[in-house]
C-alpha cells in the first residue's frame, strides 16, 4: 500500500495517480493509512482523479474522510459530489461542523443514491 500511497501523491502522471486511487479503493479499509493523500488527491487533481479518490475515501473512511466529504459537496464535478454524498451515507458519524454543508448540498438537490 506505500507504493500505491507514493504513487498517488508523487506521481506526475494523472493516469498513474488515477489508477492508485482506484486501486486504494479496492482495498476497502485497509486503505485508510493512505486518507491524506486521497484528501489532497479529493482537493487538488483532474476531475477523474478527484473522483476515484472520493470513491476511495467512501469506502476506507479514514480519519480524513469528513473533511473530504464536507469539500466534495462543493465540487465543480457532478460524481465527486454524489460520491461525497455517498461516502456521507456511510460515514459512521456526522460531525456537527459538517451539517450546514450537508443541509445546503441536499437542498441543492444532490443525489444522494450510494454510488461507490
Amino acid at each position: 500500500m506505500d507504493g500505491l500511497t507514493r504513487r498517488l501523491a508523487e506521481d506526475d502522471s494523472d493516469w498513474v495517480r488515477v489508477e492508485a486511487a482506484r486501486a486504494l479503493g479496492q482495498l476497502g479499509a485497509a486503505a485508510a493509512p493512505a486518507g491524506a493523500a486521497l484528501l489532497r488527491a479529493a482537493r487538488t487533481g483532474e476531475a477523474g482523479l478527484r473522483e476515484e479518490a472520493m470513491r476511495a475515501l467512501a469506502v476506507a473512511q479514514p480519519p480524513e474522510a469528513a473533511e473530504a466529504f464536507t469539500s466534495g459537496l462543493q465540487d465543480a464535478e457532478p460524481q465527486v459530489r454524489v460520491l461525497a454524498s455517498a461516502g456521507w451515507r456511510k460515514a459512521a458519524a456526522v460531525p456537527e461542523k459538517a451539517v450546514p454543508a450537508l443541509v445546503e448540498a441536499f437542498s441543492q438537490g444532490i443525489d444522494i443514491h450510494d454510488r461507490t
